[in-house]
């Protein structure tokens, strides 16, 4: 996100996409291996039901907040706090 923020030209904002594009993938895979072979078997549904109730609450709210954020500062301040936001 910060290099979307910052990018000074059409092919850093490319490449910020690209970079945006194959982190989301890797961390796409990342609960589903943690399910498979990081928890006990008996937890795969509380596991897997709390990670998507997580992530579709982000779907909701974040756009409405960036939406709002933007709207008062400007598309390059909702880009720093997506980038600030994520660990």
């Amino acid at each position: 996100m910060a290099t979307l923020a910052l990018a000074p030209d059409y092919g850093w904002f490319v490449a910020g996409l690209a970079l945006w594009g194959i982190s989301g993938g890797v961390a796409g895979a990342v609960p589903r291996l943690r399910r498979r072979y990081g928890s006990r078997p008996e937890w795969n549904a509380a596991t897997m039901s709390s990670f998507r109730m997580v992530s579709e609450f982000g779907y909701v709210i974040g756009p409405l907040l960036l939406g709002w954020i933007a709207d008062l500062s400007g598309g390059e301040a909702a880009l720093y706090t997506t980038s600030g936001s994520l660990p």
